[in-house]
């Protein structure tokens, strides 16, 4: 995910630190899963790679649905 979470007390909080964790939980073993904010600041992608769109969903205490993709390898089976 990309955004700027809040510091405080020494430490980070806020919805961008909670987005981060819940695509991080989302994602199977090997899998990269990136948010709308971060697919957006992509300019290039390596060679033989390509993005899956997910579509919307809804993710744990985020309060609004949130598009998510995938970095796939080309050939790669899934899981």
């Amino acid at each position: 995910h990309y955004g700027k979470p809040a510091q405080a007390c020494g430490g980070y909080v806020g919805v961008e630190l909670h987005l981060a964790s819940r695509l991080m939980r989302a994602a199977a073993g090997g899998q990269l899963l990136v948010s709308q904010p971060f697919f957006e600041k992509i300019d290039a992608i390596p060679e033989g790679t390509f993005w899956r769109d997910w579509g919307r969903h809804l993710l744990r205490d985020i309060e609004t649905e949130q598009q998510i993709f995938e970095l796939c390898v080309d050939g790669a089976t899934e899981a």
